[in-house]
């Protein structure tokens, strides 16, 4: 059950673009001012904030200044695939499969024709 709410909570309520993590202090709150904004550029040229993530040992450490672009849209993709599961009330064992995104094929160059 606590695993189910913390899924949802961070696929449905939880708003990457405002709120900072910080496990310190335990409750929603912006980013703490310490930690630097860190923004994500998609390969089409849109920009984002990334995730806030306060290092609880080093509270000026953002341990989201490593996340990229795509991997930021991996993460939600994967908070909102493990929601449906429980939602649904999957077994664990079919939330730990191993699973990855269908791959997107290249456009079909047609100009031979």
């Amino acid at each position: 059950e606590l695993f189910r709410q913390f899924v949802a909570f961070y696929a449905r309520d939880f708003n990457w673009q405002t709120e900072g993590i910080s496990v310190r202090l335990g409750q929603r709150a912006p980013p703490p001012a310490e930690l630097p904004l860190t923004y994500l550029k998609s390969k089409d040229g849109r920009e984002e904030v990334g995730p806030s993530i306060e290092d609880p040992f080093e509270v000026k450490v953002d341990l989201g200044s490593c996340v990229t672009s795509n991997s930021m849209s991996r993460l939600r993709e994967e908070f909102q695939r493990a929601d449906e599961l429980c939602s649904r009330g999957a077994s664990l064992k079919e939330l730990l499969e191993l699973w990855a995104p269908p791959l997107v094929s290249p456009p079909v160059n047609d100009s031979n024709h």
